[in-house]
């Protein structure tokens, strides 16, 4: 190792020497400022006839949410109109669920509905 002058007085006489410390390897430490990470989940859901949504299945993989899907299909409400594969877009606290494309029989089928007897429609008039 090197030896370091330690000099000292007005004119710079050498006063002592000592070995140098070799400076520590610095560590890069990486912190995340917002203390949010991004999640990606799937789920699916039933539209339903009145307008409003019935949740059918949700995981952790594309894949998970139609096979949990696909093994609800009995649970499925008779109002259903049509099912939509979603997926998660952003953090823990803040997102949206976005509509993914799928093929044509990776979902369920929906049940047919049942067609209203002529008295059960006057019923409703």
């Amino acid at each position: 190792m090197a030896k370091k002058l330690l000099r000292g007085g007005v004119d710079g006489t050498v006063v002592a020497t000592r070995e140098e410390k070799p400076e520590p390897v610095s560590v890069r430490l990486q912190t995340a400022l917002h203390g949010e990470r991004l999640r990606q989940w799937f789920r699916v859901v039933a539209r339903l006839a009145d307008g409003g949504v019935a949740l059918v299945a949700v995981g952790d993989t594309r894949e998970e949410a139609l096979a949990m899907a696909r093994a609800n299909a009995a649970d499925l409400p008779e109002e259903t109109v049509g099912l939509t594969l979603e997926e998660w877009k952003g953090g823990l606290l803040r997102g949206g669920w976005v509509r993914r494309s799928h093929e044509r029989n990776e979902l369920p089928p929906v049940p047919k509905r049942r067609k209203k007897g002529r008295r059960a429609a006057l019923a409703e008039r």
